[in-house]
């Protein structure tokens, strides 16, 4: 996935973009801009051990239709919910258009540095955020302002829906206190390995290499200079693991406007389904890892470490 700055750029554009009809009646802008970080705030969910997998992970994995049918349900009730819906189809349309080149990419490196050890997703994902914040929001990334409208969010609204949608989809009930705490999370975890001075980065990767320990904590913070293999300006051809006759030479630029466009269309064909059109199943039917249909195994190269989304 792409990582928080680059979903909230996206969203910010995506909402610009839309016809008036449609992008005048996201009212709530705090719920649109939680829901552009889509099920990523779920992975800060703990749950008991021995109990359902992580709900972040189900989400990312197996949610896809039926999510976004319970989703609906709660969007014509309520206009937080139709917000937030419209913001977390953001996050899964950047999704499934990026993960296929960022495992695509993992493989790549992997192949080309095999003694590297660390978290290549992460590393991938922090240089398109700093890349997406020259080229999109025209400033550096070390001054990029995160959260903004997410932390005015009506949580207890939030909670009521999420709840609903867990009762839904047959998953056990999630507290208040615990929706709560995972969204606090999610926004510590951006506090913390955000690096104004852009320094610990380095400091991390000489650590890491002293130690001769695996690139964990430096791959988790952005640096003012991506690898440039990582954005594919030179677009050499790269393929999903997960579906190997699918490949490309999309740059990650390239990648930001197909995304963009997925999101402008989704999300108009969800404002249809409110007035009563069926929702495809061919579109919102999706793995966010895979960018393929829910059920179609995700093929997930490792560089090193245990690649974990």
């Amino acid at each position: 996935m792409p990582a928080q700055f680059t979903h909230r750029i996206l969203a910010e554009r995506v909402l610009a973009a839309l016809p008036a009809e449609v992008g005048d009646k996201i009212a709530s802008l705090p719920a649109y801009y939680l829901g552009a970080q889509g099920p990523d705030v779920f992975y800060f969910l703990r749950v008991r051990k021995g109990k359902e997998k992580n709900l972040g992970a189900y989400l990312h994995n197996e949610g896809g239709y039926r999510v976004f049918c319970s989703l609906l349900a709660q969007a014509k009730k309520e206009n937080i919910a139709l917000s937030y819906a419209a913001g977390y189809i953001t996050h899964y349309a950047a999704d499934i258009v990026f993960h296929p080149f960022v495992y695509g990419m993992i493989e790549r490196f992997t192949a080309e540095e095999p003694a590297w050890y660390g978290r290549r997703h992460a590393y991938i994902e922090c240089d398109l955020d700093t890349h997406f914040v020259e080229e999109m929001a025209g400033g550096e990334v070390c001054k990029y302002s995160f959260p903004r409208e997410e932390k005015e969010v009506d949580l207890a609204a939030m909670y009521k829906i999420f709840s609903d949608v867990c009762l839904e989809n047959g998953r056990e009930p999630i507290s208040k206190r615990s929706f709560r705490t995972a969204v606090g999370r999610f926004f510590l975890f951006g506090r913390i390995f955000t690096d104004e001075h852009l320094r610990r980065r380095k400091f991390w990767g000489k650590a890491e290499e002293f130690l001769h320990i695996p690139h964990f904590f430096s791959s988790l913070y952005r640096r003012a200079e991506p690898d440039a293999r990582c954005l594919n300006r030179s677009r050499d051809q790269w393929h999903n693991p997960s579906r190997p006759s699918f490949v490309s030479c999309e740059s990650a630029d390239e990648l930001f406007f197909r995304a963009e466009r997925e999101c402008v269309r989704l999300i108009c064909l969800f404002f249809e389904a409110l007035n009563g059109a069926p929702l495809p199943r061919e579109d919102f039917g999706k793995s966010f890892l895979t960018g393929l249909q829910t059920g179609i195994p995700l093929v997930r190269p490792t560089a090193g470490v245990k690649e974990k989304k």
